[in-house]
């Protein structure tokens, strides 16, 4: 506040972090020096954005299950034939590519014949890791792809919150999902109150 550009700028921080109550509230906080000058600090929380990502691309609904009891894995074995969607984000890459192998291993017995109805999708963490996990993926997509009418192969795992698809101009500066969000609540609300007068 002390920086003598802000005395009659407007002036934009993005902050790397956790949207948690803390960061929540310096975010709300508009800060005012001199007469025009303005500070908006955004706080750009990678893990809210990676599951924005996701949730965006309206083919793919969500199932989160955890790996950590005992029984977890005899327990997808028996009801892995039943679900369309799994979500592995257990916290770092390493741990997500040693979940995406036990479960494709799974997978490829218990449903291989039926794969073109299901879909694993691994959250990634590190762009360091981006490559290796890659590699994991195209591994196990051309072990167990499954065969569209057109004869051409399906991904059944699909890799989420990459650094490249979260730090875009649509995402973070122009907020595209919101801008969305808001015509189409414009074009519900239009609706309703087209019911509205024909009833009135």
């Amino acid at each position: 506040m002390q920086d003598a550009t802000l005395k009659k700028n407007k002036v934009d921080i993005y902050c790397h972090a956790r949207k948690n109550r803390e960061n929540g509230v310096i975010e709300k906080m508009v800060y005012l020096k001199g007469e025009k000058g303005q500070l908006n600090v955004h706080v750009v929380d990678t893990s809210a954005l990676a599951i924005r990502t996701l949730m965006s691309r309206v083919e793919f609904q969500l199932l989160q299950l955890s790996n950590q009891s005992s029984r977890f894995w005899p327990w997808v074995e028996d009801i892995l034939s039943q679900l369309n969607y799994i979500v592995i984000a257990v916290g770092d890459d390493r741990s997500n590519m040693q979940a995406v192998a036990d479960l494709f291993e799974i997978a490829c017995r218990v449903c291989f014949d039926n794969m073109k109805n299901f879909k694993v999708f691994v959250r990634s963490y590190s762009r360091e890791n981006e490559k290796q996990l890659d590699s994991l993926v195209k591994f196990y997509n051309d072990k167990c792809g499954a065969k569209n009418k057109d004869e051409k192969i399906s991904d059944v795992l699909v890799v989420f919150g990459k650094s490249s698809d979260l730090f875009t101009y649509e995402n973070i500066i122009d907020d595209e999902t919101i801008a969305k969000a808001m015509v189409f609540y414009e074009g519900y609300a239009g609706m309703e109150r087209q019911k509205v007068e024909r009833i009135t």
